[in-house]
């Protein structure tokens, strides 16, 4: 799926992962920032636990982040 969202990304610049809850889209949305240079802007939907795991995640894979 990691490379269907990299051909995408060549395609579009712009685009959602959508998939069934647990399906790993935050594991594979910090996989593909992770390859890729560049900024990225990213989305949760309102709740707070969906930007609480975004920003857990991202404090484990880059450690200085505040």
């Amino acid at each position: 799926m990691l490379a269907a969202v990299e051909q995408g990304f060549k395609k579009h610049k712009e685009f959602v992962i959508a998939a069934c809850p647990s399906s790993g889209k935050t594991q594979m949305s910090l996989e593909f920032i992770r390859r890729t240079p560049g900024k990225f802007f990213i989305v949760t939907h309102g709740q707070n636990v969906l930007k609480d795991m975004w920003e857990e995640e991202l404090k484990n894979l880059y450690r200085d982040w505040e």
